[in-house]
């Protein structure tokens, strides 16, 4: 059984007492005692915790492998749980260091550790005490040979002059694995295989002496252990290819009413002999719903009046033996009149000021219609030169605090389906920026009572930035009224003394000549020192 007395503070005899405790143990069994402890001779004693037969380290010490820690035998009080943590040790057993995350009953060997030995530090604990002990180290880590898990693979269409690619398969053992390829050619049931000369990369395509037969790839794996082969499976039989399109026609020429559009027939592959065939076609403006030009068909078109505002393309059929495959081209660009032509410059309307709005008029164009504006906002120096871009898309412009001293211009592009040009306004006059304004009021913050320190914030301002401000504390009398500047209080605050009771205190911050006033009363106060009163504020 276990008492204890404890003094309590005795608060109507003093205001801060120093409380100590004290307690007398007896037991009569191991259930009266702390954890830990046991009962001899009616006196609680320690039972101190120790290791008897240290952890130890099982499974095959090899790459890949998973070693199993056993954490010994243990005497002492009851040990609530045992904590692992492996460590890498040199060849011959010392200097070694933890692994980090590795701090599991378990752990599997990786790379890493081959040629190193491994052990395992043991941390036992009870309900009040811990201590660690480590296993002797494993045997010297050793690498493995390579062994196929998986067979390589082949992907790729079986065809004359289609690219095939084999996946070396999934192999087991020590890195660094290297890999080197062999193709094959075979008969058409995968049989009586033939080494292709010079065919030793990942991939390998078909030409036309393999039409008819079909290939496989063997893949041997080397490490510094061993060496060990692996065999695909058979593609299927390879056949010839028909024509295939590697680069799409193109068309040459201005997009003009009244020029010729030419087109190529593109880039084709397959086996031969490829013949080509063309068809024309009128699209709308984005280049789609196409349709066929009747008579179309050579490798020119001129175009008239109808293709304005449209697009064109051509369709190119290859045609062999084997096959035949057509192609698009790209669709032209819109086929125009003219391309607008800027008569009078554009305008900027508002004022040179921070924070005002500019917006700009694109001026007067020719051209074919619809002619659409784009803007491009410009700072400038105060001459108008030495222009930068600033803002574009919209005609309108809000002056920032970055502006002041320069001037704006803008550039505007006119745009319809012949084309665009631009045009850029007359300066701005030299941008200037806005003075102080208060918007909200300055704070006076703390309480007004000797020995407190106010706080004063500047209040809401706007005007051009960066703002700087000043401050002046001021004492007045019990009204408000009166007031005058505190020597030497010009900071944002300001620690009231004797002087200060039953005075107002005035703080005005100043922003450039913008000055605001705001006021608290100071209260009186008990001078002994032992209460204080204060005034509402």
């Amino acid at each position: 059984m276990r008492r204890a007395v404890a003094i309590a503070s005795l608060a109507a005899l003093c205001s801060a007492c120093e409380v100590s405790f004290f307690a007398t143990a007896f037991c009569g069994t191991d259930s009266d005692c702390a954890a830990d402890h046991v009962c001899v001779e009616r006196t609680c004693q320690r039972l101190e915790l120790s290791n008897v037969s240290p952890p130890g380290i099982l499974g095959d010490a090899r790459d890949g492998e998973i070693l199993t820690a056993t954490h010994g035998e243990w005497a002492g009080p009851p040990v609530r749980s045992f904590a692992y943590q492996w460590q890498r040790c040199e060849p011959w057993g010392g200097s070694c260091f933890e692994l980090s995350g590795a701090a599991s009953s378990s752990y599997t060997l990786t790379p890493g550790e081959v040629g190193m030995r491994l052990r395992v530090a043991v941390t036992a604990s009870s309900e009040t005490q811990s201590l660690a002990v480590s296993s002797e180290p494993s045997a010297v880590v050793a690498a493995i040979g390579p062994s196929n898990e998986a067979v390589p693979t082949i992907a790729g269409r079986p065809m004359d002059g289609e690219l095939l690619t084999a996946t070396p398969g999934t192999w087991r053992g020590t890195p660094q694995l290297s890999v080197s390829y062999q193709w094959q050619r075979c008969d058409v049931a995968g049989e009586a295989c033939a080494y292709l000369v010079g065919a030793i990369g990942p991939t390998y395509t078909p030409g036309l002496a393999e039409i008819g037969s079909t290939l496989r790839v063997t893949v041997t794996a080397r490490n510094v252990v061993d060496a060990a082969s692996a065999t695909s499976e058979p593609t299927a039989e390879i056949t010839g290819s028909p024509p295939v399109n590697r680069a799409l026609p193109t068309i040459t020429g201005a997009a003009v009413d009244g020029q010729v559009l030419t087109c190529d027939t593109g880039t084709w592959e397959g086996a031969p002999t490829i013949s080509f065939s063309y068809q024309w076609q009128r699209c709308d403006s984005l280049g789609a719903g196409c349709a066929d030009l009747a008579g179309a068909t050579g490798t020119s078109f001129l175009l008239s009046v109808d293709d304005v505002a449209r697009t064109l393309r051509v369709r190119v059929t290859a045609t062999s033996s084997w096959g035949s495959a057509d192609v698009v081209s790209a669709p032209t660009a819109q086929v125009a009149a003219t391309a607008p032509v800027n008569l009078t410059l554009p305008t900027i309307a508002g004022l040179a000021l921070d924070g005002e709005t500019l917006t700009a008029a694109s001026g007067t164009w020719s051209g074919t219609p619809v002619i659409s504006y784009a803007y491009s906002w410009q700072r400038c120096d105060a001459l108008g030169g030495g222009c930068s871009t600033v803002a574009a898309g919209v005609a309108s412009y809000l002056i920032g605090s970055s502006d002041i001293g320069n001037t704006l211009r803008v550039s505007v592009i006119g745009s319809n389906a012949g084309g665009a040009s631009a045009a850029l306004s007359e300066p701005t006059p030299i941008v200037a920026g806005r003075p102080p304004v208060n918007l909200d009021a300055p704070v006076v913050s703390g309480s007004p009572v000797q020995g407190q320190t106010l706080m004063a914030t500047p209040g809401t301002w706007s005007g051009t930035a960066p703002l700087a401000f000043s401050y002046q504390w001021q004492r007045c009398d019990s009204l408000g009224a009166d007031c005058a500047d505190l020597s030497g209080a010009t900071g944002t605050s300001f620690l009231l003394s004797l002087d200060d009771i039953a005075q107002d205190r005035r703080q005005p911050p100043e922003a450039r000549g913008s000055p605001l006033t705001n006021r608290f009363r100071i209260a009186s106060w008990c001078p002994t020192g032992m209460s204080s009163t204060r005034a509402p504020l």
